[in-house]
């Protein structure tokens, strides 16, 4: 069996795997890297593979040119962008099928739409959580139900016919409550285990905290008891557009302080409306708008702050998010001393995030804005929730990934700690043979 790093070995995101066994190839996520649009005015959907390469956005696939005609399959675990975000650029050139969950196509689908270079010529096929498909004559694929910040996120585990089985657990988390969505299937995953894996993947992207991630619960309550103390002025709530158990809450929240809930901003629209088509999501009662056009129309109308709970875009400070667009006076709703701000997020750990945000925080003390951050429970685990994921799965080898070059590597100290001899610490492009 041949490992291929695509991506998502040196950074947080691009994540993409290949797997070779007997002839025949399967990948793994088809991801962007985020952090390298931050600030920039880019039109992605304008724009083509070459030229999304050359800025570090896509994960450089001519590692895995000659196995173009062996990939049997691309299978996407969960929704978020950079495990997702690449498909329209690349999964064209493989004859293969895209395999994902329901919501991670609806995803999808919004973005194909937006697509003006490429044609989507791959099939596409939804697998509900929990569910198997074989493709090709070496590869059984399993969608493994799994805690995460976003709905259908799956651990993918790779059964091959003849070289064993890989369990891919790319951003999972332990979560006993999580609201909504899946819990992890630690049953599933132990029955893997004593059956022999060969190969474990898991995100590092939180693995240097050492106590257990806090259930989504948790966050449900933060924000409940901090936002529940609002008695006068505007109520702002930023949070991942992707994160719909934690946008519910907020609309749960606003209807119960009787409050009119507006949902803004471009991506907002692009999670909501297939998250409320699904079942996801209950929005009555609010609405989403992701035009600014549109936005800028209804803000003029918003006379009374005391009557309205906004959820916005632009919880990492992104420039020309909503938030970002209110603290620099380009929309109606002029920000004071009696708008209260709430974060239910974390920073995504890069340098030019860090740098957003805190541009963002000072502009919006400028104006005397009373602001509230860390209501949030992480979608990630910590040292503990590797902890238990290998000694439920229990590998022959373990691949620390999705972290970046200080990140893995201490992952790779928690699997040796805990006695795994074959701990391999891979970068983008390289090739694994077991």
């Amino acid at each position: 069996m041949k490992i291929y790093s695509v991506g998502g070995y040196d950074e947080i995101g691009k994540n993409m795997t290949c797997i070779e066994s007997k002839g025949e190839a399967i990948i793994l996520d088809c991801g962007i890297h985020v952090a390298e649009l931050m600030g920039r005015d880019y039109n992605t959907s304008e724009m083509s593979r070459n030229e999304l390469l050359g800025l570090g956005i896509l994960p450089n696939d001519t590692v895995i040119d000659h196995l173009r005609k062996k990939v049997v399959g691309i299978v996407v675990g969960h929704g978020h962008l950079d495990h997702l975000g690449s498909v329209p650029k690349l999964a064209f050139r493989y004859d293969a099928p895209i395999v994902l969950t329901p919501f991670t196509r609806a995803i999808l689908e919004g973005m194909l739409a937006d697509e003006m270079r490429y044609r989507q010529s791959n099939k596409i096929i939804s697998l509900l959580p929990g569910g198997r498909i074989e493709l090709g004559s070496q590869f059984f694929i399993e969608l493994i139900p799994m805690a995460h910040s976003i709905p259908d996120a799956t651990i993918i585990a790779v059964h091959t016919k003849s070289e064993g089985t890989v369990v891919y657990a790319l951003d999972f988390k332990f979560d006993p409550h999580p609201f909504l969505g899946h819990k992890t299937n630690e049953a599933r995953l132990k029955q893997l285990g004593d059956k022999g894996v060969r190969a474990l993947f898991y995100d590092t992207t939180r693995i240097e905290r050492e106590g257990p991630t806090p259930s989504e619960s948790v966050a449900k309550e933060k924000l409940e008891r901090a936002i529940g103390q609002v008695k006068t002025g505007g109520i702002i709530a930023t949070t991942f557009a992707s994160h719909v158990a934690r946008i519910q809450t907020l609309i749960d929240i606003g209807k119960s302080l009787n409050r009119k809930v507006f949902l803004l901003g471009r991506s907002m629209e692009k999670y909501e409306r297939p998250a409320v088509e699904l079942g996801l999501l209950n929005r009555r009662k609010t609405k989403i708008i992701g035009r600014s056009r549109g936005i800028a129309r209804e803000m003029s109308r918003m006379k009374k702050k005391n009557k309205y709970l906004l959820v916005v875009t632009g919880n990492q400070g992104e420039p020309n998010s909503i938030l970002d667009r209110m603290a620099r006076k380009m929309l109606p709703w002029r920000l004071d001393e009696n708008d209260h701000i709430f974060f239910s997020c974390e920073i995504i750990p890069t340098p030019i995030n860090y740098e957003y945000r805190e541009a963002l925080e000072d502009r919006l003390r400028d104006f005397g804005c009373k602001i509230k951050t860390d209501l949030h429970a992480s979608g990630h685990a910590s040292k503990v929730g590797v902890r238990k994921m290998l000694s439920l799965v229990r590998p022959e080898h373990v691949i620390p990934t999705h972290g970046g070059a200080k990140k893995t590597a201490e992952g790779a100290k928690v699997a040796r700690d805990e006695g795994f001899k074959d701990v391999h610490l891979l970068h983008d492009g390289e090739m694994l043979e077991i």
